[in-house]
């Protein structure tokens, strides 16, 4: 279950921009609360040895997140997505590319995005690792700017199936947050 704290200007929602959600907010304020869900199914389609591996996902957000809040949209997004990568011994560079269709709040619409992403990870010793991706989305409406954020993370492995993961990141456009900071906990079946 995710939790999102937000500080910064009203009205503003991660990886969108500046949208006008609810009711009439000050200038600049604080929220916490529940985060949107999100659910992933994610196929293998090519793992050579000597090649790229490639991964096709897709992933639903449910809109759990309080849109009145500015935590989020409050709306179901659905996405789907190539990942491609190597394993050069401790190295692994990695690029992605997305389609993402957003489900638009009451009163406002939304486009349609691409996205795309490239970076690498490291292995510091096994289970180990630190890595940096730099994220880019166009723009969802004619009133915000395309996303672009650079994340570097560090990512240790319990086990087979349980991983962690801390990051910061910090964006570049409008539509981007100027810094953030989390944790993921996550489990493979």
């Amino acid at each position: 279950m995710p939790w999102t704290h937000i500080s910064g200007p009203a009205d503003v929602v991660q990886g969108i921009g500046l949208l006008r959600l609810g009711a009439s907010r000050p200038t600049r304020q604080s929220e916490s609360g529940l985060g949107d869900i999100v659910a992933a199914a994610t196929r293998n389609i090519l793992n050579e040895s000597n090649a790229v591996s490639l991964d096709l996902t897709g992933k639903i957000k449910c809109g759990t997140a309080n849109r009145n809040e500015g935590l989020g949209t409050g709306e179901n997004d659905d996405s789907l997505q190539a990942d491609v990568y190597k394993v050069i011994n401790d190295f692994t560079p990695f690029a992605t590319l997305g389609y993402r269709i957003l489900g638009s709040p009451p009163g406002l619409s939304l486009n349609n995005v691409w996205f795309a992403s490239g970076g690498a990870t490291y292995l510091i010793t096994a289970p180990t690792a630190v890595g940096a991706v730099l994220d880019l989305q166009e723009r969802s409406s004619d009133t915000v700017a395309n996303v672009s954020e650079l994340t570097a993370f560090i990512t240790h492995e319990l086990d087979r199936h349980w991983k962690l993961q801390g990051y910061v990141l910090t964006g570049f456009t409008t539509s981007s947050p100027d810094f953030g900071i989390g944790g993921i906990v996550s489990h493979a079946f």
